[in-house]
Order: C-alpha cells, then structure tokens, then sequence
C-alpha cells in the first residue's frame, strides 16, 4: 500500500511538469555577443601589414585611420588590412551601429618615407624601434647625410636629383626617397626710371572759343558790329483767322505786295548803312496766328540770307502762334546758309551762344535766349514738350546760361558777356531810372549803359 501511495504521488508530479505548471518559474532567452575588434594593440615594422577584424557585429562597419603613419587596404565589411608606412602612432577605428572599436598600432621604422627638397635645404630623418645596429647609405651623390646617434641622420640637398636613403637593420632595409629640385633664381626685373608727369597744358584764353556754337571772325584793328533788330511783327492778312478779322483798310495797308515798302525797304537801308558783323534778331519776328501756311517766315528767311551777313533769330512772344509748329520754324533757320541758331532741349527753344572771334581770341559772347511767353502757343509747338506760354526763363535755361559763362570767364576773363532775348526783365527797368534814361533811346541819345563812366561792377 506504501509502495502504491509512492507511485501515484511520482505519476502526479510528472503530470504537473508536464501541463506547464511550472513555466512561470523563469524565462530562458539568446543574450547576443557585444562586437569585438581582433586586436587593440600592435607593433609593427616598417613595411609590414596586419589584417584587422570585427566579431559579433552586424550591420555597415566603417574603418577610418587617423594619420598617414599606416594606410588602410582593401576595407570589406568585418576585415580591413593595414599596412605600416613609417615610424609613428596610429588609430584604426572601426564603427559599428555608432559604437567605436579601435586598434592602436605602433610603426617602428623611419620616421619620413617621402621628401621633396630645393638644393640647400635640409632634413632630420630618424629611426625608431630599429635598435641601434643601423647601417645608412645613401644611392646618390646629390644629397649628403650626417649619422648621430647611429638612429638619426641629417640629410642636406646638394644638387637637383632622386636620391634613396637606406637604414639596413639585418637583411631589412628601411627606405626613404629624396627629391632634390633646383632653385630656379628669377631674373630681376629692372626697376623703370620714373617718368616725370606731363606737364598740363596752360589755359589760354584761346580754349574759349570751344565753349560756343557760333563764332563771327571779324579782323583786326577795328571794333566788331553788331546790329540788334527787333519786333518787325510780319503779318499776312490774307491768312487772317481771329474771331474780330482786320478790317479793309487794314489787310490793304499789310497787304503781302506792300511788305518791302512797309518793311524790307527800311530793313535794307539800315543793314547797308551799318555793314555789321553779326545782326541779332530779337523776337515777335512774325505774328504767327497771320502765318499758318509758314509763307511769312521763309519770306523773311529769303531777305535775311540775301544780305550774305551772319544773322541770329529768337523767338518773341508772338512767333509760335503759327499753326507750322515752332519746331518746324526751328527746322528753317537752321538749314539756312547764313543763319546762326540751335534748338535745344532746355525750356522754349533756340536757347544757343554766338561769339565774336578776333585776333585769335573771343572778344564777346551773345547767349541768344527764348524769354519765353507766346500765350497762344499753338498746340503743335507745345507738342514738343519743353515749348511754354509763360513768361520767364525755365529754371534750366539759367542753370545752363550761368555755368556756361562761368567757364568762359575763367578760360579768358577778358571775354564780355552779352544777352540777347525778347522780353526784358524788371533789372532794366531799375537801371535805366539809375543812370537817368527816362525815356527809349534814340540815335542821338543811345541806350548803352556798358559805356557810361560811372558804370558800376556788374551793371551792363
């Protein structure tokens, strides 16, 4: 009965192992080995070549050295090889999943196994872990080597060559390979003698002439004549379209078969009488709202170039009423032979200079200027853009006329400087009350304040 109780309890337990009673006890699991490098330490000899390796790892393996003591061959996954290239300490790493195993490797051998030398310099080659039973020598004349200390040779270039330095230990040799080039002297480059600096040309009064546009030679020995002609106000009835239209008698009186009679006839016995270099022409030389055919002025063009004088127009206030455009008027004078005039883009047009020329120098300059004004400008001179009705000059034409004439002054003092325009300014009438001309001059009694002896500075 014992015996029996004794077999049923063994049955019992070995039903219980085997229904997993007893699995909570624990759990058995792979614990997986840590990444190993197959050497942490090495020497080697100069030459030599040791294989590296990783266990335990998984994944890219990257090899990497830090110096040129030793060079890595030939790195495939888990092996690399490494060869000792001269004397020195090195670290070949290899890393694994961010984990870094490292072999340190000691080189005994020479310290430099490649050097390139100009004739005359030097070097210090030395042995390490060679022992001191080192036999040197060297393959060409063209360096020289000093042994001390049986390990360390000094080593001088003396001419352009290749030389090998060995240090024979046994039967193993330890090379070093010298290239010796030779130092190329540069050819000096002589020094040029200084040059001395141009002297700049003296400013002669001469240089003036350049700064004008026109210029009227009169010869020496005499005074220059210049004839100012003014407000001739040529109509033609015929072309007449005001809202009140001139009566009979009047369109007989202007009639165009009159003008030399009422006009040229007078004009021609003046011009003949005074024989001048240059005649200025002032303004209001036609009334352009009688002239929009541009009949009237290519009649006074026709009678000025008849004379063969140099003549000079601007523009009054009445001339760019003609429907012809002041550009077009501008486009007659200047294709006339014996007329002096420039449009330019300043406020109004026919802003330009005229100097007189004598004795190589520039005795005058006339700054012919458009005082601007014409209240019934037709539209077709005020398409050009810098064509005004009001009175005045632009603030343009006085930058240009004022810096101008300073430059000419300061070329050649001498020069005088004159202005000719259409509308006279207030400062006239001040100075005409100053130096007591109360009334317009006359051919006995001339308006010429430039020749009073108790002209002022500045006054003209």
């Amino acid at each position: 009965m014992k015996h029996l109780k004794k077999v049923v309890a063994l049955l019992l337990m070995l039903v219980f192992v085997g229904s997993g009673v007893l699995t909570n006890v624990g759990t058995i699991s792979h614990v997986e080995a840590a990444p190993k490098i197959s050497a942490k330490k090495k020497t080697l000899k100069q030459g030599k070549k040791l294989t590296l390796k990783i266990s335990g790892a998984k994944g890219a393996i990257k090899w990497s050295v830090n110096n040129d003591n030793v060079k890595l061959n030939k790195a495939t996954g888990k092996k690399v090889k490494v060869t000792a290239v001269k004397a020195g300490k090195s670290k070949v790493t290899a890393k694994v999943k961010g984990k870094k195993l490292t072999c340190t490797i000691k080189v005994n051998g020479l310290n430099i196994v490649n050097k390139k030398l100009n004739v005359g310099q030097s070097f210090k080659l030395k042995a390490t872990g060679l022992g001191k039973k080192i036999k040197w020598s060297v393959s060409n004349k063209n360096v020289a080597i000093k042994v001390s200390k049986k390990v360390n040779v000094t080593v001088t270039a003396k001419t352009e060559g290749t030389s090998v330095i060995t240090a024979k230990v046994g039967k193993k040799k330890y090379n070093c390979v010298v290239d010796v080039k030779a130092v190329t002297v540069p050819t000096p480059t002589p020094t040029p003698t200084p040059m001395p600096e141009p002297e700049p040309e003296p400013i002669t009064p001469s240089q003036a002439l350049d700064k004008v546009d026109f210029l009227v030679e009169v010869e020496s020995g005499r005074e220059p004549v210049v004839l100012q002609l003014s407000d001739p106000q040529i109509i033609d009835p015929t072309q007449d379209r005001r809202p009140t239209p001139l009566s009979a008698g009047e369109k007989a009186y202007w009639a165009p078969e009159n003008i030399d009679k009422r006009l040229y006839d007078s004009l021609t016995e003046t011009i003949e009488a005074t024989n001048p270099d240059l005649i200025l022409l002032t303004g209001d030389l036609i009334y352009g709202e009688f002239d929009d055919n541009g009949s009237v002025l290519l009649g006074l063009i026709e009678k000025m170039e008849s004379f063969g004088i140099p003549w000079a127009p601007i523009f009054g206030n009445h001339d760019n009423e003609s429907a012809m455009g002041v550009d077009w008027q501008c486009e007659q004078f200047e294709q006339a032979e014996h007329c002096l005039f420039k449009q330019r883009t300043l406020t109004g047009n026919g802003n330009y200079t005229v100097g007189i020329k004598q004795d190589g120098v520039l005795k005058r300059v006339f700054f012919m200027m458009d005082s601007n004004g014409c209240g019934a400008m037709h539209a077709n001179s005020l398409a050009n853009g810098h064509s005004t009705t009001s009175v005045g000059f632009g603030q343009d034409q006085m930058d240009w006329s004022i810096n101008l004439a300073k430059e000419i002054k300061e070329i050649s003092p001498d020069t005088k400087i004159s202005f000719a325009f259409h509308i006279q300014v207030y400062a006239f009438k001040d100075a005409y009350a100053k130096y007591g001309f109360t009334n317009s001059g006359t051919k006995e009694n001339p308006i010429n304040i430039d020749k009073l002896e108790n002209k002022a500075e500045g006054d003209f």
